[in-house]
């Protein structure tokens, strides 16, 4: 190989050992209820997991399901949002979709998600991951921290086109949820 070819079968057990040492518990983790998911990645968009961890179990409570959340009125949903109202008004606008063109569930492809308000790519890969187990590019900061870091610590400017394939090469086939958990946890 080039000297400048990043060894990636180092990169990857790098990341499980080091995402192993800093693992945390966070109630959203390893649930397979998409609509879950996606409340907890939107809500970690826009603010520190300490606030996530209090404000996503109570939107949960009051809104537990996809039809929940399609069917409530806006100004309670804005009440139990932990603010960024643009995003909550999203969510509600993908759960009225959900509950009419999918039955009150989230769809399970990456391309159906990225068709809902406010479901970019990452979030479409990490409802795919992270609820479904399925491999799917999951780009967002952290992640890109680690990347970045370990495989190209004295550049500027990687873009994200130069990334994808590498975040897609190195995913696990048999746990993605847990190999992007690992990142996660690492960055």
């Amino acid at each position: 190989p080039r000297k400048d070819t990043p060894d990636l079968d180092a990169f990857v057990r790098k990341v499980w050992s080091e995402g192993g040492k800093h693992h945390r518990d966070l109630a959203w983790r390893y649930i397979d209820d998409a609509y879950a998911v996606l409340v907890s990645e939107i809500m970690l968009q826009q603010t520190q997991v300490s606030r996530v961890e209090k404000y996503w179990p109570r939107f949960l409570k009051t809104f537990p399901t996809l039809d929940a959340l399609a069917s409530a009125d806006t100004s309670l949903v804005l009440e139990h949002w932990l603010g960024y109202n643009r995003r909550a008004l999203a969510l509600k606008r993908t759960a009225e979709e959900g509950a009419l063109r999918f039955e009150g569930e989230l769809p399970q492809t990456y391309d159906e998600l990225l068709k809902l308000p406010g479901i970019g790519p990452a979030t479409a890969g990490g409802v795919m991951a992270f609820a479904y187990q399925k491999l799917a590019l999951y780009l967002e900061t952290n992640v890109r921290t680690v990347f970045l870091h370990e495989l190209f610590p004295h550049e500027e400017g990687v873009s994200d086109k130069t990334l994808e394939p590498l975040v897609l090469e190195t995913c696990s086939k048999e746990d993605p949820r847990g190999w992007y958990y690992a990142l996660l946890d690492y960055g």
